[in-house]
């Protein structure tokens, strides 16, 4: 059976049978039978991981810590507004936390970065309902420093 976990650019999750290069996050998302519920993102850290670190294995769905979610690349993660794991992927993070400070003019710790991220990913419509579409329209609310999320 094709799990539906694959994001693509516009931030919907479809099934696909491809597996992706990077792995992500939006919390729980899933349901028994490894079924996708009506929630699309349950927190704000919306990152992408490396598929294998530190020979760690787990089952898709198959636990209520999180959701794995997969992208093609580095590009669709990015353009879905997911950020660089600080952990498995700490130099892409380090020079997205850079880009940060230089379109905002001070450094920020990630829980302030993901604040806005998401934002822009739901628009100010969809933050207030995890189970609303992510429509072109939300997509293009105006919010202020949207474009950070994209700089690095």
């Amino acid at each position: 059976m094709t799990l539906q976990n694959r994001v693509l650019p516009t931030g919907e999750i479809v099934a696909d049978a491809g597996r992706g290069t990077l792995t992500g996050n939006r919390g729980i998302l899933h349901r028994e039978g490894r079924v996708l519920g009506t929630a699309r993102w349950t927190h704000k850290a919306w990152i992408c991981c490396v598929l294998d670190w530190q020979d760690r294995k787990r089952g898709v769905m198959t636990g209520r810590n999180w959701t794995e979610l997969f992208f093609l690349d580095e590009a669709v993660a990015s353009a879905a507004g997911h950020r660089p794991c600080g952990y498995c992927r700490r130099a892409n993070y380090t020079r997205f936390a850079e880009a940060w400070a230089k379109a905002y003019g001070a450094p920020s710790k990630a829980p302030q970065m993901d604040a806005v991220c998401t934002l822009r990913e739901l628009g100010a419509i969809a933050c207030k309902s995890p189970t609303a579409p992510i429509s072109q329209a939300c997509r293009a609310a105006p919010l202020s420093g949207t474009m950070a999320c994209r700089i690095w």
